[in-house]
């Protein structure tokens, strides 16, 4: 087993066979993204350098593997706000497609395989409207993976009451249904 130098926040996502992928920027590779594969979720062997036909520098970044498509979705900054720029692989190593969507969040977000469509919870953008309250995450759905629309009804938590700013970054569902914001 290697050790592996993460430099950001790393994704885990699950694989079409049932094992796992984590994404990461490699630190020893001048934040190229990098990739390690694991069966059990916990002991991970690291794989290489994410390769491409498109730039792979990424910052900030999520990835999904929409399982309708087959298709993996890397998202990563854009040049404005609300700009997301999205990578596009068949194998989830190798990106050869990239375009650039507008989305309802900013890019920091974590996204929730619902079965027949994604939630995805993320932060207000930067030029949120004046008196909007962000004091929650934006919640927002898709159908694919790439088309996201904001719901009229938001989150609800403790937040509310407290003031708490809630982070769209790590959010787990729950076996009972509840969503948990870490």
């Amino acid at each position: 087993k290697e050790n592996i130098l993460a430099f950001g926040d790393p994704i885990i996502i699950n694989l079409p066979d049932g094992n796992y992928r984590m994404y990461f920027t490699d630190r020893n590779d001048h934040a190229f993204l990098a990739s390690a594969y694991s069966e059990n979720g916990y002991d991970y062997v690291y794989e290489r350098k994410i390769t491409g036909t498109v730039s792979l520098t990424a910052v900030d970044f999520n990835v999904l593997y929409e399982k309708r498509s087959k298709k993996y979705y890397l998202y990563t900054r854009g040049e404005k706000d609300q700009l997301i720029r999205i990578l596009e692989s068949e194998d989830g190593r190798n990106f050869t497609k990239s375009f650039t969507m507008k989305f309802p969040f900013y890019l920091q977000f974590s996204i929730i395989d619902e079965g027949d469509y994604y939630r995805a919870y993320g932060s207000h953008p930067v030029s949120a409207p004046f008196g909007k309250d962000i004091r929650y995450p934006v919640l927002a759905t898709s159908k694919d993976g790439l088309n996201w629309e904001e719901t009229e009804k938001q989150p609800v938590g403790p937040w509310k009451e407290n003031k708490f700013q809630a982070s769209p970054v790590a959010v787990i569902k729950m076996p009972d249904g509840g969503y948990i914001f870490y």
